[in-house]
């Protein structure tokens, strides 16, 4: 199916200007804002609304808001200080978890702002922080807004892939094919065929081709 055009299509104070690349079955464009700054967004969040702006608008209400920014009772904000606590505080409970295995958080997500900016609100009560790699970081594309039920259907630990008469984890299946679990994870994420997430040679640069189909 072709992808729709969306050069010069206006999304909230954002205009898209060209498509930049493909990252799995995601496209990224770069956009300006009303502001004059440019940045790269995915074209699924520019469609479903999540990004709307720079980041600017955000940060204007900060400005306008107290002293404390104003959404400091956000569950967003409540969601964004717990992944950073476990991440970088040795004395938080699940710090052994998170940051004592190497867990960190992204550069950019230290501004409360970009965070917002990039996972934009929470879909409902419902909805946690997942991470689509369970061993990558807290980082612009490996997070998603996700219901606790569809989180414990999606654990690596527990998910048993069937594949030629065979049925074993995903990290057996890794250990097995000398492919990267976070590679494996995301192809099957991604919609791939089982036979070709567990067969196609991973590139040397990381990013996996799309399914041939």
């Amino acid at each position: 199916m072709k992808s729709i055009d969306i050069t010069n299509k206006r999304f909230g104070s954002l205009v898209a200007i060209r498509f930049v690349e493909k990252r799995g079955s995601s496209r990224i464009w770069l956009c300006k804002c009303d502001c004059g700054a440019e940045k790269t967004f995915f074209k699924s969040n520019l469609l479903n609304g999540k990004s709307r702006s720079c980041g600017c608008m955000i940060k204007e209400r900060i400005g306008e808001a107290n002293s404390t920014h104003g959404l400091s009772d956000t569950p967003e904000y409540h969601t964004w200080c717990a992944l950073r606590k476990r991440c970088q505080n040795p004395n938080d409970p699940a710090y052994h978890h998170y940051g004592g295995r190497g867990i960190s958080v992204h550069p950019s997500w230290a501004d409360f702002t970009t965070f917002l900016n990039d996972m934009g609100q929470r879909p409902s009560p419902k909805h946690t922080l997942e991470r689509l790699d369970n061993d990558g970081d807290y980082a612009p594309g490996n997070c998603k807004w996700e219901t606790r039920k569809a989180q414990a259907n999606n654990r690596r630990s527990s998910r048993l892939i069937a594949f030629n008469g065979e049925t074993r984890t995903l990290s057996e299946w890794a250990d097995f094919t000398g492919i990267k679990p976070r590679t494996i994870y995301q192809r099957l994420y991604n919609g791939w065929p089982i036979d070709q997430a567990l067969t196609v040679p991973a590139i040397s640069s990381g990013k996996n081709n799309a399914p041939i189909i």
